[in-house]
């Protein structure tokens, strides 16, 4: 009986989690002034390595759900 209850705490602790890889793309461009636009590459590291972070997320959720 308790199966959906920890279905949404686990839910609740994925979503958490997920804001931990959002990227900050104003920091970055910021960043990019004064590196004469050298950042841009650790900024599409950055915004892909999180990218993949939030869709293996994402795919957890989805699972999570479908149970």
């Amino acid at each position: 009986e308790g199966k959906p209850m920890d279905n949404m705490i686990a839910a609740q602790r994925l979503m958490a989690k997920r804001e931990d890889y959002r990227t900050a793309h104003i920091l970055h461009l910021l960043l990019c002034i004064p590196t004469a636009g050298l950042w841009v590459f650790v900024w599409m590291i950055c915004a892909l390595s999180n990218s993949i972070e939030r869709g293996k997320i994402d795919r957890n959720l989805a699972r999570l759900g479908g149970e």
